[in-house]
């Protein structure tokens, strides 16, 4: 075993008399020392430190619960000493007896001069075969480091005049559950955010100062200062809270941010908007856009023509003549007889020979026609109409005043 504590001789003697008397021995001080530059190992035969650097009261002596043989002594080295390393410890009697010496891992304990500085707790057990020979009770107004832990652990502790029923300033009182209640109604929905198994936990008798906190928060063991309580109302009513920079606010009246909530600034949305969501990341936010009314261009139309097809309606127009003009004569090929007598000769008086005729003059005349009842088919293609006017897309809405928060 490369670290142990143990009995000196003298310790040893000191515990077998105290026994055989039935007195006691009262182990006062603790040393600790440098061993003079090496780990020492712990002899029987020691009467002091090999190189004690420090001694100093006790700060606790008690009886090891699992071990009843074993003593168990504390001391705590505050920070404002040090410059040495810690290699040996000796506990001592009222009268100055090296009781028990024992070595420990070295460890260099600074001191704030040097730049850092640490509070060093140094732990020693020994073992007796009687602990009842051993006195366990602690002076403190002779522990000098022992103070400040005795204090510390006083003030973990409050008294019950100490839990008020109304909200204030303290940082150290705290409120009732019932003062908690009735101070949240006003402020804020009623809920269980405080439990009675903690406030009855805490009101019996003492509440350890480690449970009390100055935020809100969801334990159920630990209680809220009158402070913290009082902060935390404060900051359920605060306008920052409530609307902090950038929330959007509606209004169904002629209402003005800037005048209800003095100290902040307010920018309107503007008039004859509507509202669209911007991106989930916020990079468009307060863009604008859009228009309540379109105008459509040819472009914008699927292509298209117009096709027709109509009838006239029926008319008679009854027989109608002709002026009357036109007397001619029709000339013809034709054949007349030889006139053979004529030429004084003879032949086939039967005989016919060609001859270009005309027959007799017609005269003036007119021709009657009969148009009688009809109708006619049209078919072609319409011309361009429209005024390429604006169109409306207005949704259907209800007006508001909207406001935003800048600063």
């Amino acid at each position: 075993m490369k670290y142990f504590c143990l009995l000196t001789r003298q310790g040893e003697h000191r515990v077998a008399e105290a026994t055989a008397l039935g007195t006691k021995i009262a182990i006062t001080q603790m040393a600790v020392g440098d061993g003079g530059g090496t780990l020492p190992t712990p002899d029987t035969q020691q009467t002091q430190l090999i190189n004690e650097r420090r001694r100093a009261a006790i700060n606790q002596l008690w009886v090891d619960k699992n071990n009843p043989n074993q003593v168990i002594a504390e001391q705590i080295i505050p920070e404002n000493e040090g410059g040495w390393w810690i290699r040996e410890v000796g506990l001592f009697d009222k009268e100055g007896v090296l009781i028990a010496v024992g070595n420990l891992p070295e460890t260099y304990k600074p001191q704030l001069a040097e730049g850092s500085g640490r509070t060093q707790t140094i732990r020693a057990v020994f073992i007796v075969s009687h602990t009842a020979a051993v006195t366990l009770k602690i002076d403190p107004s002779v522990v000098l480091a022992t103070r400040q832990y005795v204090d510390s652990e006083t003030n973990k502790k409050i008294d019950k005049q100490a839990v008020k029923q109304t909200t204030g300033d303290s940082p150290s009182d705290v409120i009732s559950q019932l003062g908690v209640t009735k101070a949240l109604e006003t402020k804020q929905p009623i809920g269980d955010y405080v439990t009675q198994l903690a406030f009855n936990k805490g009101l019996n008798n003492k509440i350890d100062k480690t449970e009390i906190v100055h935020t809100t928060g969801n334990s159920t063991d630990k209680v809220i200062s009158q402070d913290g309580v009082t902060k935390a109302l404060k900051n359920a009513v605060n306008i920052n809270t409530l609307y902090p920079v950038g929330v959007v606010i509606w209004f169904a009246q002629n209402k003005n941010p800037n005048t209800l909530f003095p100290n902040t600034k307010w920018q309107y949305i503007g008039e004859n908007k509507t509202i669209r969501l911007a991106k989930a990341d916020g990079s468009n936010v307060l863009t604008t856009g859009g228009s309540d009314a379109i105008k459509l261009t040819e472009a914008q139309l699927p292509a298209h023509g117009h096709s027709f097809s109509a009838t006239t309606s029926s008319y008679d127009y009854g027989t109608k003549n002709t002026n009357a003009t036109g007397n001619h004569a029709h000339s013809f090929a034709g054949v007349v007889r030889d006139p053979w007598n004529a030429r004084g000769g003879s032949g086939n008086p039967n005989q016919w020979q060609p001859s270009t005729q005309n027959t007799s003059q017609a005269g003036n005349h007119s021709h009657t026609v009969i148009l009688g009842p009809h109708s006619h088919t049209v078919s072609g293609t319409t011309g361009k109409t429209g005024g390429g006017s604006e169109i409306n897309i207005t949704n259907a809405f209800v007006t508001l005043m909207g406001w935003y928060r800048i600063s």
